[in-house]
């Protein structure tokens, strides 16, 4: 089977179990789950969540945090229930899907968000990749897509299928650039220190609980693995938020003096190009650069001061 269509069949299971969480009790779930995790961000960069949206899809977030929060909610089991979403969905309603897309469905519904980093790339074929952190053997992931948008220690989080004897993503995937990325232990460690006063919290208050110190730090630490996606997601959210209504710098001269962007034009009689390039090159601050096509004005005489170390006035 081509590459195409096992894609094509991805697309369409993928769709079918979108229209299908529409339904009753799945629909007023996806709504809760999807306001709670806009209100938690929400209120880590103290932004009303309706604004908090309405900027992410101005600005063309929203699908990337749709596909990452679907899928999220579509592998958690909910309450007490036995199965999620994909696995009711595919006993109910799998025979409509092609083998290959059923596959898929399963392989999405026992995966894992992992963070990873991007280690080589082959751009148009595979990447390989290592959890962020780790000195861990490479796996090649093979995606067409996405490794041409990807490049060398780049990071993501990602689900990561087994299908077939090869590796590929899901739909959802968020980047993170190095420097965030670094950040995420940190997160951890809070998180785990949360659960940790809370623990001890409930030991006080129960004194037939035998919990040692050390079991309390165990479970705890699992409990904020658990976190992860969730943390990932918020904390993604709260990053491309600050970054969206960070302040412009402000721009100055040596002397202080604001930087107006400006653009004078001159005319000139374009019949004669050659004397014009003759007196521009003339000039004693004009360097013409052969990259751009441009003369740079300088500070200082080009014969004198090398390019890249004098000041470049304009263009």
């Amino acid at each position: 089977m081509s590459q195409r269509k096992r894609q094509k069949e991805i697309d369409k299971a993928t769709a079918n179990l979108m229209k299908y969480g529409e339904q009753a009790p799945w629909s007023e779930r996806q709504t809760e789950f999807f306001s709670s995790m806009l209100m938690d961000a929400a209120d880590h960069v103290d932004a009303p969540v309706d604004e908090l949206g309405q900027t992410l899809e101005d600005h063309g977030y929203m699908g990337m945090v749709f596909g990452y929060l679907f899928e999220l909610f579509a592998t958690s089991v909910w309450d007490d229930d036995e199965v999620n979403l994909i696995e009711e969905y595919v006993k109910r309603r799998g025979w409509r899907e092609a083998p290959y897309a059923k596959r898929y469905l399963r392989a999405l519904s026992q995966s894992d968000i992992g963070l990873w980093e991007v280690v080589t790339v082959n751009a148009g074929h595979w990447v390989e990749l290592r959890p962020v952190g780790t000195t861990d053997k490479a796996i090649r992931i093979h995606e067409r897509s996405g490794s041409q948008s990807l490049k060398r220690w780049d990071c993501i989080a990602a689900r990561v299928l087994s299908m077939d004897g090869k590796y590929s993503f899901s739909g959802g995937i968020l980047p993170f650039s190095p420097e965030q990325a670094q950040e995420v232990p940190a997160l951890l460690d809070r998180a785990c220190q949360r659960v940790v006063d809370n623990l001890k919290e409930i030991r006080s208050e129960d004194k037939e609980l035998s919990w040692s110190d050390e079991d309390i730090e165990q479970i705890a630490r699992v409990e904020a693995n658990d976190q992860l996606p969730e943390l990932l997601i918020i904390f993604w959210i709260c990053q491309t938020w600050l970054a969206l209504n960070k302040p412009m710098p402000t721009i100055m001269n040596r002397d202080g003096h604001h930087l107006q962007f400006s653009k004078v034009r001159f005319p000139v009689n374009t019949s004669n190009h050659s004397e014009i390039e003759t007196r521009l090159n003339a000039a004693p601050t004009l360097d013409f650069n052969s990259h751009t096509s441009e003369w740079v004005w300088l500070n200082s005489a080009k014969e004198v001061v090398k390019y890249g170390e004098s000041i470049a006035l304009g263009h």
